[in-house]
């Protein structure tokens, strides 16, 4: 059984601000292999900011 995937943020970036140090990604920061992760160099933006 496959978990359903969140609703995605539609745009041309990688993660929507939603505040309060939370953010929704979209298909661009999707993983390559599995629509269930999320690939690395993204997210490590966000750590770096």
């Amino acid at each position: 059984m496959t978990k359903e995937l969140p609703e995605l943020a539609e745009g041309d970036f990688y993660y929507q601000t939603l505040g309060g140090g939370r953010f929704r990604s979209t298909i661009h920061a999707q993983g390559a292999w599995n629509e269930h992760e999320q690939h690395m160099a993204p997210a490590s933006g966000l750590m770096a900011d």
